[in-house]
C-alpha cells in the first residue's frame, strides 16, 4: 500500500524525559539541515514530543540509520533511544499523527495548542520545500481531523488544568472579568499557564510577580504586562483585583500580617485569590480577613476531575472522526500513487502527438496560422478524449485499492518503464 513508505520516529512525554527530548529535538534539526536539499520529511517538535515523519521513497534513509545518526549527535546510547522512542509505520503513522493533532496523545487530553503546532510544522515544511505530496496529504488530513475533533465534539471545551480552572473561578467572582486586573504570583509552569488562561479569557490588564523578575521580562514586554519582584508583592496585591498564586516556596509568601496591610490599603476593594501552589503560598489563617475571598482548592480539584471525565467521554467520538478521515486519506493516497503512471501515459501520448503533428505539417507544406492552430487543437482534443476514459478508470481502480493488475497491464500495453 502507498502509505507503507512512510514512517515516524517519536519520542514523547510518555517515555522520554524532557532533557532527553530537547537533545533529540536538536539532533533532528541537524539531521534535517544536513539534508535540506532533499524532500520527503517533516519534523514536529513541541514541549512534549520530538517527532520526525519520513517518506522513504523520497528521503532514502531507514529508521535504524536515523536512530544511529541521532545517537551519534546526542551521545544518547542507541538502545536508550530505541527503548524511549516509538516507530510508527504506514497507516499506524498516519493515525498517530491524527491522534496527536486531535489532542488524544497530549499530556492534557484534548488540549488545543498541539493542533497549531502540527499546522506550523506542516506549513514550515511547505515553505522550506521539504515536504512531498504524500506527506502533504497526511498532514492535511491530520489538521482536518484535529479541527473536526474540536468543532464537532467537546474534547477541548471543559477546563482540565488546575490553572485554567482556577482562572475561570477567579473571573467568575468579579462583575466585569475582562476589565479586572489579573495577577499571577510565580512564573513556573503553572504560572505561565495561568497567564495564558487570563489572556485567553480576554483579560487586558495583567501583572506578574516573580522571585527573579528578569525570567518573566520577555513575556511581560511582549504582552504589555506589569512586572514586580517578590519584594514588591504587597504593592502588586494592592493593585490587583484577582490573584493566582503558584510560586515555589517552602513557606507561605502571603501571611496574615501582609494580607491585613494589603486589605487596609485597598480601602474596601475586595480581592479574590486562588492558591494552587504546593506547599501553599497563602497562610491558612489569612483566609477569614474581611474583603478577601480565597477560593477553595478542593472545589477546583473537583472541577478538574469533572472536566477530564467530560473530555474522556468525547474520546470515542474523536476516534470515529479519525476513522472517517483515515478512510478519506486512504483514497487520496491511492490516487496519489497512480499519478506517476497517468503522467507517464500522457507524456508518451503527447510525444507521439507532437511528432505526428510536425510530420503532417511538413507534408502539407506552407499552411496559414489559423489552419496550424486548428490542427494543433484537433490533435490535442483527440488525445485528451482518447485518454479521458482510461484515466478515469485508473483513478477509480486506485481509489478502490484494485490498481495493481491494471497498472501492470497499462505499462505493458503502452511500453512504459
Amino acid at each position: 500500500m502507498p502509505s507503507s513508505t512512510v514512517f515516524c520516529l517519536s519520542w514523547a512525554y510518555q517515555t522520554a524525559a524532557v532533557e532527553q527530548r530537547a537533545d533529540i529535538a536538536r539532533a533532528i534539526a541537524q539531521v534535517c539541515d544536513k539534508r535540506r536539499v532533499q524532500i520527503g520529511y517533516v519534523s514536529l517538535i513541541t514541549c512534549n514530543r520530538a517527532e520526525l515523519y519520513i517518506n522513504e521513497e523520497r528521503f532514502p534513509v531507514s529508521p535504524n540509520a536515523l536512530l544511529t545518526e541521532i545517537a551519534d549527535i546526542t551521545g544518547i546510547p542507541l538502545q536508550t533511544l530505541q527503548e524511549n522512542g516509538r516507530i510508527f509505520r504506514g497507516e499506524e503513522a498516519q493515525k498517530h499523527l491524527m491522534r496527536v493533532a486531535a489532542g488524544l496523545e497530549s499530556m492534557v487530553l484534548g488540549e488545543s495548542q498541539i493542533l497549531g503546532q502540527v499546522t506550523d510544522a506542516w506549513e514550515t515544511a511547505i515553505s522550506q520545500k521539504t515536504i512531498c505530496p504524500q506527506l502533504n496529504a497526511i498532514f492535511r488530513a491530520a489538521v482536518r481531523a484535529g479541527k473536526r475533533a474540536r468543532n464537532e465534539t467537546a474534547i477541548s471545551r471543559h477546563p482540565v488544568s488546575m490553572s485554567s480552572v482556577a482562572i475561570q473561578a477567579l473571573l467568575a467572582s468579579v462583575d466585569k472579568p475582562q476589565a479586572a486586573r489579573g495577577l499571577v504570583v510565580g512564573y513556573g509552569e503553572m504560572g505561565r499557564l495561568g497567564l495564558k488562561s487570563l489572556r485567553g479569557r480576554g483579560v487586558r490588564t495583567i501583572g506578574i510577580v516573580n522571585r527573579r523578575p528578569e525570567r518573566a521580562r520577555a513575556e511581560a514586554l511582549e504582552h504589555g504586562h506589569r512586572l514586580w519582584g517578590l519584594d514588591q508583592l504587597e504593592e502588586a496585591l494592592v493593585w490587583a483585583d484577582v490573584a493566582l498564586t503558584a510560586a515555589a516556596s517552602p513557606e507561605p509568601l502571603i501571611d496574615r500580617g501582609l494580607l491585613e496591610r494589603v486589605m487596609k490599603r485597598r480601602q474596601g476593594r475586595p480581592l479574590a485569590a486562588v492558591d494552587i501552589a504546593v506547599p501553599q503560598n497563602i497562610a491558612a489563617n489569612a483566609a477569614d480577613i474581611d474583603g478577601f475571598h480565597l477560593i477553595g482548592i478542593d472545589q477546583l480539584k473537583q472541577q478538574v476531575d469533572q472536566g477530564l471525565a467530560a473530555r474522556q467521554r468525547c474520546a470515542p467520538a474523536v476516534e470515529a472522526i479519525i476513522d472517517e478521515e483515515m478512510a478519506k486519506l486512504t483514497v487520496e493516497l491511492r490516487e496519489l500513487a497512480i499519478r506517476p503512471l497517468i503522467r507517464e501515459l500522457r507524456e508518451k501520448a503527447e510525444a507521439i502527438r507532437h511528432y505526428e503533428l510536425e510530420r503532417t505539417m511538413r507534408y502539407l507544406g506552407e499552411v496559414d496560422e489559423p489552419t496550424r492552430r486548428q490542427l494543433q487543437y484537433f490533435s490535442q482534443a483527440l488525445m485528451n478524449k482518447l485518454l479521458h476514459e482510461p484515466t478515469v478508470r485508473l483513478r477509480q481502480k486506485a481509489a478502490l485499492g484494485e490498481i495493481e493488475p491494471y497498472e501492470q497491464t497499462v505499462r505493458e500495453l503502452f511500453g512504459l518503464s
